[in-house]
Parts: C-alpha cells; structure tokens; sequence
C-alpha cells in the first residue's frame, strides 16, 4: 500500500475526519487533503502526522519502509529527520519521572548489549 492508502486507512480506523486529523496537525484542510490524494509529504511532516495520527512511522509508510529496508537504505544515519526525531524524543524523555527515566535507560541498555552481542 502506498503513503497516501495507509494514511485513509489508519485514519479511519481511528475514526477521524479529514478535517479532525489537518485540524491536530495545526494544517490548512487542502494541504492534508492533498496527502491523502496522493501528494508525498516531507519526513518530517509525516512523523508529525503519524505522531497525530497515533501509529508509528513504519506503519504509516507501510510497503515504502519494507522497501527501503530491503534495499539497505533504511539506516538512521542518513535519515534526514533523524535530528528532528532525537530532539522529540528528547523532549518527551525529559518530561517522565525518575521511574520512566529509569525505565528508558534500562531499555536502551538491553537493547544496546542485544545488538553489540549479535556483531
């Protein structure tokens, strides 16, 4: 499924309106319009709208991720949102208690010793 397919679809499986979801991304109705017509976003409007939309970017971009990844082109390096991802991410993090801190960082490291361990 294209951008624009998966977009009609989580939308309305979340069952919001066209003007609900342009009205939580604080964006002229036409301009979501266009999204859902087929007109491709910028990377970091479409993490802004997955965000509003409240499924992961993954799923948003469906096929389009798959295919990335399979042609090795997915890599966070050269992302170009990467830097507008980490500051979100960044921004929330600051905002959990200590127990969400902790949390997170017990996560990271797991993760962390997961991936050194199977190079």
């Amino acid at each position: 499924m294209s951008f624009s397919e998966n977009l009609i679809r989580i939308r309305k499986e979340r069952n919001l309106t066209k003007a609900e979801l342009a009205k939580r991304l604080n964006m002229p109705y036409t301009t979501y319009n266009n999204f859902e017509n087929g007109r491709e976003p910028k990377d970091d409007v479409k993490m802004k709208i997955a965000e509003a939309i409240g499924c992961s970017l993954f799923e948003l971009m469906g096929d389009e991720m798959v295919e990335l990844a399979k042609k090795g082109m997915l890599s966070w390096d050269n992302e170009p949102s990467m830097y507008q991802q980490q500051n979100v991410m960044l921004e929330k993090f600051n905002q959990l208690d200590v127990y969400g801190k902790r949390l997170v960082e017990t996560v990271i490291k797991l993760e962390y010793e997961r991936v050194m361990n199977n190079k």
